[in-house]
């Protein structure tokens, strides 16, 4: 890729722009196999956290069936502006959150 070193594919870019993955020796930062493994982990515990500990299996799954049923997605949507407010909030923060918590997306900042 136009002699550019091959992490760049899969990483944002070197290790001293960012300001969360320092602790992570330089040879792991831009091991390939490291960083798939970091991030298996990161979505395991993230499973766990959400969808385990705080029980948010059973309101997913429940949330999930009741979208093939026509009468309850008659009811869905987003019908005030305090939910549309609610929403922009956590997609914003959300993103904001992946790109500065990314290895060396906050370099960009």
């Amino acid at each position: 890729m136009n002699g550019s070193p091959e992490y760049f594919d899969w990483i944002a870019c070197e290790q001293n722009h960012t300001i969360f993955w320092n602790f992570i020796p330089s040879d792991l930062y831009y091991n390939k196999y490291v960083m798939k493994s970091l991030l298996v982990l990161i979505l395991l515990l993230n499973i766990y956290h959400f969808l385990i500990k705080h029980e948010g299996f059973s309101h997913c799954w429940t949330n999930l069936i009741k979208s093939f049923d026509n009468e309850h997605t008659k009811k869905l949507g987003i019908k005030t502006r305090i939910q549309q407010k609610k929403i922009l909030e956590i997609l914003i923060i959300g993103w904001l959150i992946g790109t500065v918590l990314m290895p060396g997306g906050n370099g960009s900042f």
